[in-house]
Parts: structure tokens; C-alpha cells; sequence
């Protein structure tokens, strides 16, 4: 016979943690299945986060497990080398630690944590879904749970097997780590030819190591990314190598069924700007977790209860139709357009541009015909960049 739960959750990353803490704290019985032995591992993720992600669910920075190191600027490089800059409040975190803490968090929350099990199969069954799973010893093991919470991330795994609308359009990412690279900045490095709808970065983590990244729409990340290594004289030695895909278009506002929730990735939640996820996965999964209790409390598991989490991901910034809109414009950019705006900025930090700052933006308006073209889409830009500086990592 089938182990029964009110709530399963599949994955136990940012989302799936979340999920399954608010779960068995609103009261439901709660299984978090992870498919890998080790929670967080492999590792796949750039590893940076913002002290308002940590901050918003009352976690711990600097003297945490997961601490890696402290960054407090951004950097972006335009095409022609030159550089706008930001002031952050941000970390390097180790991100399989990152996940172990979170699972913990859901183990005493009173969530039942089981790793090395791969969900195989989902189907509905009298108004549950019954939960196939291939154990790490091959044995095979069947779960019932009245609300399935898919937080496999990307590749959607239940959703998929549930039949239901998935995150189809995602951007390629390739990191490599790099014994003998140091920088003590988020670097970002822009070529909207190279590069489309995306970037390079390199990312401290400390001890002369950087995780070195692209993101970017099509199959040839890893060889752009070999060519940007060598254009920019980066030697160093790959340690170690991920690679995966990135939801790039932001929530699906249908992420429920009945018996069924999608969340963070699995949802298509990531940052549609930058493709980071850590803090929105962690809230979308918070959500699901919490209605998901409330449903069970209720005796109602239906799609149209189960709508609140819709309702809910819509209330929130990292929602906001802006953030399209941001990145529509952002990514149409020509590299002569951006090299012009960085050029006439470069060195300039955006978040405390004073006066010299304003008046290089004001003679690039006066002087330059396309920056005052552009100037009501630029306008609309930055509504999402704002929303992204908070939630984007």
C-alpha cells in the first residue's frame, strides 16, 4: 500500500524547501522527495544572493553555514570595455549548503525529508495523485498525497507527467569554476551579438577561485563561453563544470490543478532580466506551501481553491509585467547603442550618480539623437531593473 501525505513536494531546492517548511508548518503532513543523495549537489546555480533575500525569511548571513564571502559592487561591461556600476548588498553563498539548511528547516518544521528518491510517475487517483518512486537501491516505492507541489525546477518533471503547461522558452547556462581567478565584484560582461539575451559573469568565491558563466538564447553557450574566456586572457583552471537551462519569460499564471501546485522553476519563475532565482524560488515555494496547508485545513483541493497561489504570485514584485517589458527592450539593444550609454557613464556608480553623473546623462541626451529616441522605452526599463536590483538575486 501506497504511503499517504497531504502534501508531497518534489525537489528539495530553494522552492521545494520553502514549500514543504510552510506545509508542515500550517499543520499538513508533509514528504519532501529529492532525487540526488546529497541535497544541493550538483550544484547549479552562479551562487550569489542579496541580503534582502536572506533578510525576508529571517535568514542568517555571515555567520551561517552557507557563507561564502561578501560582495558589494556590480559591475557591467559593455562591448568596448567600459563600465557602469552599483553599489549591492550582496553574498557568495555555498549553494548545496545553502540547500542542506533549508532542508533541515523543513525536516524540523516537521516535514518527512527523503533523498535519493526520483519521482518516475504521477497520476491522479480519487482525488489524490499517486506518486511512483525509484529508490537509490532500485526498489520501487508508491506515495499518495492530496497536493503534489512539482519543485523540480526547469524540467518541470511532475507537471510534465501530470499534462500540464510547463516553461518552454529557456535560455542555455554553462559555469565553470576557475582555480586562479579572482575578482571581488559581481562582474557582468554584455554582448547583445555574442551573447543574445544574455551574458558572461564572473563571480568571486574566494581562495583566487571565480565561478565563470554564461547565460544566452541557443544551443552554443559553451563554445561562446570558451571564446569569451580566451578573449578576455581569463587563466585559470576548470575545477569543476555545470550546466542546465533557465526559465527566461517569466510565471505561468495557470500553475495549479486540482490535487497540484508548480512552483519556483517548475513554475517558470526565474528573473526574466538576469535569469536569478534563488529569492523568488524560495518566495513562489513559501506560497505554495502555505496555500497548499490551508487547502488541506480546509478539505478542498481543487483547482479553483488551489487558485490563491496564482492570485497570490501575481501580488508580488518579481511578477511584474515590467520585468518583460525590461527585458524585451534590453535584449533588442544594439552593441553600438549600449556602448554609446556606457561610454558616456563609464565609472559611474548608477545608484549615487551625483551631479558629475546626471550632467554625462544629460549632454548624452542633448548630443545624441538615438538616446533621446529611446528615451520613453528607457523609461519604461526601469521600473524592472528597479524591481530586478531587489528581487533578481
Amino acid at each position: 500500500m501506497p504511503e499517504e501525505f497531504d502534501v508531497i513536494v518534489v525537489g528539495a531546492g530553494p522552492a521545494g524547501s520553502r514549500a514543504a517548511i510552510e506545509a508542515a508548518k500550517g499543520g499538513a503532513t508533509t514528504l519532501l522527495l529529492e532525487e540526488h543523495p546529497v541535497i544541493g549537489q550538483p550544484i547549479a546555480c552562479g551562487e550569489g544572493i542579496s541580503r534582502h533575500g536572506l533578510d525576508f525569511f529571517d535568514l542568517p548571513a555571515e555567520d551561517a553555514p552557507y557563507y561564502n564571502l561578501s560582495v558589494k559592487e556590480f559591475k557591467m561591461f559593455a562591448p568596448n570595455g567600459s563600465v557602469v556600476k552599483l553599489h549591492i548588498d550582496g553574498f557568495m553563498i555555498h549553494r548545496d549548503k545553502f540547500d542542506q539548511y533549508n532542508a533541515k528547516l523543513a525536516e524540523e518544521a516537521g516535514a518527512d525529508v527523503r533523498t535519493s528518491h526520483r519521482v518516475e510517475n504521477a497520476r491522479r487517483e480519487n482525488n489524490q495523485i499517486l506518486v511512483e518512486v525509484l529508490k537509490e537501491n532500485k526498489n520501487r516505492v508508491e506515495f499518495t498525497g492530496k497536493i503534489v507541489i512539482d519543485a523540480t525546477g526547469p524540467s518541470a518533471r511532475v507537471g510534465r507527467m501530470l499534462g500540464r503547461p510547463v516553461p518552454e522558452k529557456r535560455v542555455y547556462g554553462i559555469e565553470y569554476k576557475m582555480r586562479g581567478v579572482s575578482t571581488d565584484s559581481f562582474d557582468f560582461y554584455l554582448d547583445f551579438k555574442k551573447f543574445p539575451r544574455g551574458y558572461t559573469w564572473v563571480f568571486p568565491k574566494g581562495n583566487d577561485v571565480s565561478n565563470v558563466g554564461i547565460v544566452m538564447d541557443g544551443p552554443r553557450a559553451k563554445e561562446r563561453l570558451n571564446e569569451f574566456i580566451k578573449e578576455q586572457k581569463i587563466e585559470g583552471e576548470i575545477i569543476d563544470y555545470i550546466g542546465g537551462t533557465i526559465p527566461m519569460t517569466g510565471p505561468i499564471y495557470d500553475a495549479v490543478d486540482d490535487n497540484f501546485i508548480a512552483a519556483g522553476d517548475a513554475n517558470g519563475t526565474a528573473n526574466a532580466l538576469f535569469y536569478g532565482g534563488n529569492r523568488i524560488a524560495m518566495t513562489s515555494g513559501m506560497l505554495a506551501g502555505m496555500v497548499a496547508a490551508k487547502a488541506i485545513k480546509e478539505g478542498n483541493v481543487s483547482k479553483e481553491r488551489l487558485k490563491e497561489f496564482d492570485s497570490l504570485t501575481r501580488s508580488y514584485p518579481f511578477a511584474d509585467p515590467s520585468i518583460l517589458e525590461a527585458h524585451r527592450i534590453f535584449y533588442a539593444f544594439k552593441n553600438e547603442t549600449y556602448n554609446r550609454f556606457s561610454k558616456a557613464l563609464n565609472g559611474v556608480y548608477l545608484d549615487k550618480l551625483g551631479i558629475t553623473g546626471r550632467l554625462k546623462i544629460f549632454k548624452l541626451w542633448l548630443f545624441d539623437k538615438e538616446a533621446r529616441r529611446m528615451t520613453p522605452e528607457l523609461k519604461r526599463m526601469v521600473k524592472g531593473f528597479k524591481i530586478t536590483s531587489v528581487w533578481g538575486f
